[in-house]
């Protein structure tokens, strides 16, 4: 599930980015674990660093700067793609 939000500390607009599951499986879990540790190793233009990776309880969301841009479906429906 993607939110869009607004950071309490410093207002900052944010993504997060969490699991479906109350309870997510553990493979699940390890998979958001990996997203984050290679998004935040990568050192290439365009690709947005996350800001932190919060658990809390069975909850596991990544955090991310909101660039403002349009979700892939939105920009599909908005230009459809020739095929």
């Amino acid at each position: 599930i993607i939110y869009r939000a607004v950071r309490d500390r410093d207002h900052q607009p944010v993504v997060i980015k969490s699991l479906v599951q109350e309870r997510p499986a553990l493979q699940d879990v390890s998979r958001l674990e990996t997203e984050y540790s290679l998004l935040n190793e990568l050192n290439i233009q365009g690709v947005i660093k996350p800001i932190d990776l919060v658990k809390h309880g069975n909850l596991i969301a990544m955090v991310l700067p909101d660039s403002k841009g349009q979700s892939l479906d939105e920009l599909i429906r908005t230009y459809p793609l020739p095929i």
